[in-house]
């Protein structure tokens, strides 16, 4: 039984766990009369307090969903027995006594033996929403972001999209107020096509989507491919933007060691062996969270081993505007059986709120994919794909991405200084040649939480491993972004975390062993 488990939520396990055994109850997967491990059993399996899943278990009896028999075990109860499972939580509680008060008064007091409608029954919880990060609380503009990946404000290029825009609309204003195409803005996937054909990957055969930012393409993948389940290979720490998508369409998320070199071979013919593993996601360049880049060995051997098992790889390109002519080709350069999916952004080089991103598929799945796109939007917003095909043609693009390697390089070079000064020698970088992320280990057993949180109160934000752990656990290091804050507050903010670091890694009880990640 998995039951994905946000760590790093807000939200406490043993409703994360309620939710997801009832909404697997409800759904019908576990069908009236299914014996479900014991609480021992499951406990040890989510790697949780036994307490929280007899506590679970006891919610879910009390909703009648489940009834246990002495010696026996614990079922799903027959379906006629269930009743409304009260969400817990003061403020909904609160919510639901004042909806009710106001009902009751507008009907003049008759709906008293009327029960409580509780919207939160009809929420797919069990089906795992990340995260979402509220806007900062009061003093929090005062912390130096180091969590997030994505440019800062100044680098976003706000004059050339500006003339872009003018120009678009002086060439054809009406036309770029109607209904985009599903497929996209034409002169723009054109573009796209001469822009891929110097990569060396070839078009004759694929088709190119344009969507709403590389996670709507991960979303309509998984939709297309992973409708009912199936298993995902992918590295681990990988991207949790994918990772909560996968979840979601209940995928199996398997995940493998990974550096420079790829995946170990062993492991990777192990979860592809028997034909589990219907997609591979790999990030070959600039990998995030770990911002390392595959060498050309690790994207031969991951190559030969898709076609040896018959996988899909889902590669997700997305600072492919970075790249330089001397570094590898993608995996889609390599593709001759039309195995590789190529997804690709312009929000990480412009601006996310373009929301402007890509994808190249096998010409199979085009007319399918341009199906279940129209399901969800009817096309992708026409003026930013004109803007982004307008700095394309004049090269205004070209010339915007040389800056921003420079600005990046600066960046990098700064991080890598000051992690050399300030960090102790247990807290170990994987040191990326370019992008805007990177990867600190962290000896096994650390308290990154504790870490996240210290270095929040010293004003610097980062992200913890935990989001980025395909196995829904806990991960021995954390990701930093040095993109997101001002160049000039990079150093000061590793100094303040390297405190933070040699405080918690050096204090009573810290964790000595190797990090494993």
């Amino acid at each position: 039984m998995q039951l994905p488990l946000d760590r790093s939520s807000e939200r406490p396990l043993r409703e994360q766990i309620t939710a997801a055994l009832r909404e697997r109850i409800e759904s019908g997967e576990l069908a009236a009369g299914a014996r479900l491990p014991s609480s021992r059993e499951l406990a040890d399996r989510l790697h949780v307090n036994r307490t929280t899943v007899v506590d679970c278990f006891q919610d879910l009896r009390a909703a009648g969903l489940l009834e246990t028999g002495v010696g026996r075990g614990t079922f799903v109860a027959e379906r006629g027995a269930t009743r409304t499972l009260r969400v817990r939580g003061p403020a909904l509680k609160r919510g639901a006594a004042k909806a009710a008060r106001n009902g009751a008064a507008a009907r003049g007091g008759d709906a008293a033996a009327a029960p409580d409608f509780v919207w939160a029954r009809w929420l797919a919880h069990a089906r795992p929403l990340p995260r979402v990060h509220a806007p900062g609380a009061a003093g929090a503009e005062a912390r130096i972001p180091l969590s997030r990946a994505v440019g800062h404000p100044d680098l976003f290029p706000v004059d050339r999209i500006t003339d872009a825009l003018d120009r678009a609309f002086a060439h054809d204003g009406q036309r770029l107020l109607d209904y985009p195409s599903p497929a996209g803005f034409e002169p723009l996937r054109d573009a796209l096509r001469a822009r891929f054909q110097r990569q060396g990957v070839a078009t004759d055969r694929n088709e190119i989507v344009i969507v709403n930012g590389s996670q709507q393409g991960l979303d309509l993948v998984a939709r297309l491919l992973l409708a009912d389940g199936g298993t995902v290979v992918t590295s681990r720490p990988s991207f949790s933007g994918a990772l909560d998508v996968f979840r979601w369409h209940r995928a199996a998320l398997v995940g493998l060691p990974y550096d420079t070199e790829g995946f170990e071979p062993a492991p990777l013919d192990r979860a592809l062996g028997g034909g589990g593993a219907r997609l591979i996601y790999a990030i070959p360049d600039r990998h995030n969270p770990t911002g390392l880049t595959l060498s050309e060995a690790g994207r031969e051997r991951l190559m030969a081993a898709a076609r040896l098992h018959g996988a899909a790889i889902l590669e997700d390109d997305w600072l492919a505007e970075l790249s330089d002519p001397g570094e590898p080709a993608p995996l889609k350069a390599r593709d001759t059986t039309d195995q590789v999916i190529y997804l690709g952004t312009f929000s990480k080089v412009l601006a996310p709120g373009l929301r402007i991103g890509w994808l190249l598929v096998p010409k199979v799945l085009f007319e399918p994919l341009l199906a279940l796109k129209k399901t969800c939007d009817n096309g992708t917003n026409l003026p930013a794909q004109a803007v982004v095909h307008e700095l394309l043609a004049s090269g205004s693009l070209d010339e915007h991405v040389k800056g921003l390697r420079k600005q990046f390089e600066s960046r990098r070079a700064r991080v890598d200084a000051a992690i050399d000064v300030h960090f102790p020698k247990e807290a170990r970088p994987r040191r990326p040649h370019s992008g805007m992320v990177a990867w600190i280990d962290l000896p096994r057993g650390s308290d990154v939480n504790r870490i996240v949180a210290e270095a929040s109160r010293a004003g610097v934000e980062i992200t913890a491993g935990a989001p980025f752990d395909p196995a829904g656990g806990a991960l021995d290091g954390f990701r930093l972004s040095y993109a997101t804050a001002a160049e000039s507050d990079l150093e000061p903010a590793l100094a303040r975390l390297g405190r933070v670091l040699k405080s918690v890694l050096h204090g009573a009880g810290a964790a000595t062993a190797p990090p494993l990640v």
